[in-house]
């Protein structure tokens, strides 16, 4: 999805950093991540994670669309938000009717 309007983070709790980098190397993370060095760190802790991994899908216009997504919709729900986003990238878009993502939080 090079090139599309959406932008891919991730958080990474492992306690040692560099055991991170490699970890991100080896799978071939290489978007942008934040090392807490912890589970339960301040980013973890503010968005209520119950762990990692954990999905948070934020439209264009930062509205959360969906958390805890399983890994298997995730690609499809990226590519429903990306075709909403209107050609000039701002505005509100429109998603697809009956296509209305959660805005529902999950514990």
């Amino acid at each position: 999805m090079k090139g599309q309007p959406f932008v891919l983070l991730g958080l990474n709790s492992d306690v040692d950093r560099e055991q991170a980098r490699q970890y991100n190397s080896r799978r071939g993370i290489n978007w942008r991540s934040w090392w807490e060095g912890r589970v339960n760190g301040p980013v973890a802790t503010a968005w209520q994670m119950p762990g990692l991994p954990y999905l948070v899908l934020i439209d264009h216009q930062g509205i959360i669309r969906h958390q805890a997504l399983p890994s298997d919709e995730l690609e499809s729900a990226i590519a429903r938000l990306v075709a909403a986003v209107p050609p000039d990238g701002r505005g509100a878009g429109t998603l697809p009717p009956n296509r209305e993502p959660s805005t529902k939080r999950t514990p």
